[in-house]
């Protein structure tokens, strides 16, 4: 990767990227990303991830990391 194309990356907000992340998850289907964003997830204590994005944006990349690599737990 290009020194510029990782800072795009860097230059990228905490929703952005989790924005990437769930098109990578759910392609093509942008509905399901915006209900991602606001239903409540039990792996946020059944708050929202968009909540929980205020108080800890890495929380939320990590999990959607995490999603995307497979690894469940």
């Amino acid at each position: 990767m290009t020194g510029w194309r990782k800072k795009q990356i860097a230059e990228l907000t905490a929703r952005e990227k989790g924005d990437v992340l769930l098109a990578a998850l759910f392609p093509c289907q942008l509905d399901l990303q915006e209900k991602w964003w606001i239903s409540p997830n039990k792996a946020f204590g059944k708050s929202t991830p968009l909540e929980i994005l205020d108080q800890d944006p890495d929380c939320v990349l990590k999990y959607l990391y995490c999603q995307f690599s497979g690894d469940y737990s």
